[in-house]
């Protein structure tokens, strides 16, 4: 079913200096990346008090910090989506980020095919992350057939961006690094959003005990049905 677009409005006052200190912060956390190879923990990803938007602006940093890590000989390797070989995965991603980008009533954004998984993602998250600032968190919004309240719809996001980051990671060879913070937030996120019709849609297998000693990643892994294999 297509989408019904919004006309955007600019922002306010108060959002452009919260969304432009947002970018700011980010940007420059991938401008030291670039230099350095590690721009260092992330005190912004540890806040307590996420919401939708900081949780999703949190979680992409996450991705695009191991799709970083990902080299071209990399792209075609299994990962524990049977279904997806990394770059699938990366092509799959990219699809949920566009079409949360047209819930949010704006035209999705998208790198050139050529370009790097990370500067692809990248391209698609930009324009979504940037069409929910202008939009805001209240109301509903239609994600195919179904209304949701905006805020759960955008906490889809997070999910999206640290289960595949873990996903990407595990083929790679890599580990993410998470904060409790995020980590629980998101894990609560997939508690109300990953239900059992989901899982029975096929999106999603059946939760895998993760055991008493499990961190709080362990256990939002193993709640969308996967094994650590690390």
């Amino acid at each position: 079913m297509p989408f019904e677009k919004s006309v955007l409005v600019p922002l306010n006052a108060e959002q452009e200096t919260s969304h432009g200190a947002g970018w700011t912060h980010y940007l420059g956390r991938l401008a030291t990346a670039a230099t350095t190879g590690d721009a260092g923990p992330d005190e912004w990803a540890a806040k307590p008090d996420l919401d939708p938007l900081s949780s999703a602006e949190a979680t992409l940093a996450m991705c695009q910090r191991i799709l970083r890590g990902v080299a071209e000989d990399d792209y075609h390797k299994a990962t524990v989506c049977t279904e997806f070989d990394v770059t699938q995965l990366a092509d799959h991603l990219i699809g949920s980020v566009t079409y949360l980008c047209a819930a949010a009533g704006a035209e999705p954004g998208a790198g050139p095919v050529t370009s790097r998984l990370e500067t692809r993602v990248a391209a698609a998250a930009q324009a979504t992350l940037e069409a929910w600032h202008v939009r805001g968190l209240d109301g509903t919004v239609k994600v195919g057939p179904h209304e949701m309240p905006a805020g759960a719809a955008l906490g889809i996001l997070s999910i999206e961006f640290l289960v595949h980051a873990w996903d990407f990671a595990q083929a790679t060879g890599q580990q993410v690094a998470v904060s409790d913070e995020v980590a629980q937030h998101v894990l609560g996120l997939a508690r109300q959003i990953v239900t059992p019709e989901a899982r029975g849609g096929g999106s999603f297998a059946d939760p895998i005990e993760a055991g008493p000693d499990a961190g709080l990643l362990d256990r939002l892994i193993a709640f969308t049905g996967r094994t650590n294999t690390q």
